[in-house]
């Protein structure tokens, strides 16, 4: 557990790590003690599950969605110099958990200099294969965050190593401006 706090990026993280270790063990303690307490609960567990899944953001934001096309025709031909892209899936559990700290930054550093996009690789796989994006189901490659200088990759989070491992990034607010440079 301690570990888990170290490396989660906010407590709402942290939290949901915690209560899903709690619900897994309630499950697991019950199948040890009668298996009609292990079945009721399950249904218990499935059906909260399903009523109520982990919520979005919703709160403001300064970014835009966008598909490829409107990515050729507003990050490629140049619209901003500078483009920070979310690539996200909406079944990714680490895509909602990046999304208050996306909203946060487009929030701060939008400008006519910086522009924030997202864009759901889930939707648009063209996309995924066009900038090397995994969207397998155990990928580490979501979100990716690529920032681009008058239409060029100029960065992305989590890189690639060379033995094409993928670097778990850290998705803080600080880690972020470091690594894409948006204080200048």
């Amino acid at each position: 557990m301690l570990i888990k706090l170290v490396k989660s990026n906010s407590k709402d993280e942290f939290l949901g790590v915690v209560f899903l270790y709690v619900k897994v063990s309630l499950l697991y303690l019950s199948y040890h003690c009668s298996f009609s307490l292990f079945f009721g609960y399950l249904v218990i567990f499935i059906t909260l599950w399903i009523s109520f899944p982990q919520p979005g953001y919703e709160g403001e934001t300064a970014f835009v969605y966008m598909t490829p096309l409107e990515f050729s025709k507003r990050i490629i031909t140049g619209e901003k110099e500078y483009w920070v892209v979310e690539a996200y899936a909406t079944w990714c559990p680490p895509c909602r958990q990046l999304a208050s700290n996306f909203a946060g930054l487009s929030l701060k550093y939008n400008s006519e200099k910086i522009g924030f996009a997202k864009i759901d690789v889930g939707r648009h796989q063209e996309f995924a294969d066009e900038h090397q994006i995994s969207t397998k189901g155990t990928t580490k490659q979501l979100p990716t965050l690529i920032l681009f200088h008058h239409g060029e990759e100029v960065d992305r989070m989590p890189r690639i190593k060379p033995n094409l491992d993928v670097e778990t990034p850290k998705w803080t607010e600080k880690a972020l401006k470091s690594r894409l440079k948006l204080l200048q």
